[in-house]
């Protein structure tokens, strides 16, 4: 593995990256050879203005409803679509839209909703394969027993497009799309201001489009967590969290240990742990960190073929020089290592990824917003044949318009 810095992929934004925690990442062709994270694909840049926030919250505590409307347009261009090794690389340009709709309700006294829908696409001019569709529906329901308790429930709904192709841009056989179905129940209690314990379990489902000829891949996923928060003081937390999960799969056959499936072996099941702490503080009445550090296993249930050990690093910068100006950084380190799965030379594989991001957003007019952001992603493995878990790197570069109410 080679030495892996992030000035060597974008120098200019290096040192100011390095403070900051990362933004969604850019719209690209999707990555079916890594373990299902189970994100949203929710994107910072088209969500509401931190100050229209604020002011919908107070609106909604003091009226009893206050709601949010927003629409964005944007031109993009990712110099690596594919995640390819360098010398398959293809660039592209793109252009895309997003909306955002979400509303807050309060009643009696004791209870909060928040219902959101979020969608955002993106079309690339020359590989009409990777164009992304991404809509995203939540409820979220809040009820208070007591000023110190209080129980929440969180539905969502999420929808992908098939977008995942090879480094070389050819789609696969399977059809990849999916949608995800969650639910959580997460009870609080906080005594006093300074002290917040959480627990919680979520249950998902996720099911993918189905191609006659091949096995099903849908999943089941549940998970418990326990969290602690501190506060040190105003906007300024510290806290820890732990999660355990489970997966089981409808159909897949797990792994034999060297990596054969066999059509009498059992549904792939995995487990999951991970613990993380994070830190926020204030620098200034004006600027926001966010820390994070996220240490993780994966247990491959039958022979281990797939298990791993992770850890995380996300680090996060927001600044708000004035009402209309809002600017961004963001970095996400990664390193993982597998158990099982071979490298070069009959070692376990293992990598580094490290992701990093500038924006900036401005209110131009009423309303009326722009903005525009760079991503710079880079992995570094020890594989260097094949057609997954190969070396990449790249930059994503966006600018657009939004409108919000």
């Amino acid at each position: 593995m080679k030495p892996f810095t992030l000035s060597r992929a974008f120098p200019p934004l290096a040192l100011v990256l390095l403070a900051a925690l990362a933004l969604a990442g850019a719209a690209h062709a999707s990555s079916i050879e890594e373990d299902d994270d189970d994100v949203s694909g929710a994107d910072r840049a088209f969500g509401p203005p931190a100050a229209l926030l604020d002011s919908s919250r107070r609106e909604a505590a003091a009226d009893g409803f206050a709601w949010i409307a927003g629409l964005s347009a944007y031109v993009a261009n990712d110099d690596n679509v594919f995640r390819s090794p360098a010398t398959q690389e293809r660039s592209s340009g793109a252009w895309g839209n997003a909306g955002y709709l979400r509303a807050d309700s309060r009643f009696g006294r004791s209870n909060r909703s928040l219902t959101t829908f979020t969608w955002n696409q993106t079309r690339f001019d020359a590989f009409r394969q990777i164009d992304s569709t991404h809509p995203h529906l939540s409820q979220w329901f809040q009820h208070r027993f007591s000023p110190s308790t209080s129980l929440e429930l969180d539905l969502d709904v999420v929808h992908q497009n098939d977008d995942a192709t090879t480094i070389t841009g050819f789609a696969y056989t399977r059809d990849y799309s999916w949608w995800r179905y969650g639910g959580e129940a997460v009870l609080e209690y906080a005594p006093g201001t300074r002290h917040r314990f959480r627990a919680g379990a979520e249950q998902v489902r996720k099911d993918y489009g189905e191609v006659a000829s091949l096995n099903s891949i849908d999943w089941s996923h549940w998970r418990a967590s326990g969290s602690y928060r501190f506060r040190i003081g105003a906007r300024h937390y510290a806290g820890v969290k732990l999660e355990r999960g489970r997966r089981t799969y409808d159909e897949e056959p797990a792994s034999l240990a060297d990596g054969n499936e066999q059509p009498g072996n059992p549904v792939e099941k995995h487990r999951y742990h991970d613990l993380v702490f994070w830190y926020a503080a204030p620098l200034g009445s004006r600027v926001d960190l966010d820390a994070s550090l996220d240490v993780g296993t994966k247990t491959d249930l039958f022979e281990g073929y797939e298990n791993y050990s992770d850890r995380t690093i996300r680090l996060g910068l927001l600044a708000r020089p004035t009402s209309g100006t809002e600017l961004r950084a963001g970095l996400v380190s990664g390193h993982r290592e597998y158990d099982r799965i071979l490298a070069d030379g009959g070692d376990m594989l293992a990598y580094d990824t490290i992701e990093a991001r500038f924006g900036a957003r401005v209110r131009v007019l009423g309303t009326w917003w722009v903005y525009g952001d760079v991503n710079t992603y880079e992995r570094d493995t020890n594989r260097s044949s094949g057609l997954d878990y190969r070396d990449f790197r790249g930059v994503f570069s966006r600018v657009g318009v939004s409108v919000f109410h």
